[in-house]
């Protein structure tokens, strides 16, 4: 069972919420109705598109993607 790459995800949502990219829904709290609730919130609010687009460049300078893979692919080799 691979549960540490799902920690380190879990880990960095308080991050993404604060930085006003992302939404939370606890396990306990998780259906499809408040699925589609948050996706509308998400989806109909410019902001998160602006916040998005602001991380997006600062992610392709800092050549994330590549960190990223590298990161996932040195997990996956350790499993």
């Amino acid at each position: 069972m691979r549960t540490k790459p799902r920690s380190h995800f879990f880990a960095l949502l308080p991050t993404l919420k604060r930085l006003g990219t992302s939404r939370m829904i606890l396990r306990k709290e998780y259906s499809a109705v408040r699925v589609a609730k948050k996706l509308r919130q998400l989806l109909g609010n410019p902001n998160y598109a602006v916040k998005a687009a602001k991380i997006a460049s600062i992610i392709q300078a800092e050549n994330g993607v590549k960190v990223a893979c590298d990161a996932i692919e040195k997990q996956l080799a350790a499993a």
